[in-house]
């Protein structure tokens, strides 16, 4: 696997978890109110 493929997958990988992360918290704030 090409160095530039392995960072591309680990950038995806970290805009997925943060986009997950900010879906629970934005679901956490709407069921709290």
């Amino acid at each position: 696997m090409p160095l530039d493929q392995g960072f591309c997958l680990d950038r995806i990988n970290r805009i997925d978890t943060i986009l997950k992360s900010l879906f629970l918290i934005l679901f956490i704030l709407s069921k709290k109110t």
